[in-house]
């Protein structure tokens, strides 16, 4: 269970830096909702959390905490658009390798984040382009995995571009150099909407 405690470790980290003192922290793609618990546990019950996740079963999971200040929410990455926006207005928006799921399909989903302006949005994932392919085997070999996978690739460009139209402002960007046996999983990027 190496890789669980380093994830807590860096979902630690991220609560420590970015969401102490937020009214509001949403994971989009939750899944079983264990990040919430860590959350709960990390920053107290005044904090209210919201878990979505296209699974119905992953909703259900996070319902059946039977606590008021955590919700499930059904939301779908692909299709944005089919949801409300309404509870991520002030809240900090976080992800944790569900966004490498989207491969380059990843505009829509940023289109309605900065439609519905979080206070803050941290993306711990797999970034590709930070990987140095040119001077590194192991990252060389490690972006070929990645893209063999189909993971998030473009977003990080996406965002330095909003950054140069002013759009937005990227807080911090970090490579964790630790991942999983083919690949760094928990990089991050942190930004806001302007």
């Amino acid at each position: 269970d190496f890789v669980a405690r380093v994830q807590h470790i860096i979902l630690t980290y991220i609560a420590e830096r970015f969401l102490r003192g937020t009214p509001r922290v949403v994971e989009i793609g939750c899944g079983s909702g264990f990040n919430l618990l860590a959350l709960r546990n990390l920053l107290g019950s005044r904090v209210e959390l919201i878990g979505t996740d296209r699974s119905t079963a992953a909703v259900e999971t996070v319902n059946a905490f039977n606590r008021p200040d955590v919700a499930g929410r059904l939301f779908d990455m692909l299709r944005p658009w089919d949801h409300t926006n309404d509870f991520l207005a002030g809240a900090v928006v976080l992800t944790m390798g569900s966004m490498e799921q989207l491969g380059k399909d990843f505009q829509p989903f940023l289109d309605y984040l900065l439609k519905a302006k979080p206070a803050l949005c941290v993306h711990v994932e797999p970034l590709v382009e930070l990987y140095n392919e040119q001077n590194d085997l192991f990252d060389y070999v490690a972006a070929r995995y990645h893209r063999g996978r189909g993971y998030l690739e473009g977003f990080l460009p996406a965002l330095w571009t909003l950054e140069k139209e002013g759009r937005i402002e990227i807080v911090e960007t970090h490579r964790t150099h630790f991942g999983a046996r083919h690949n760094d999983g928990f990089s991050w990027v942190v930004w806001r909407p302007r």
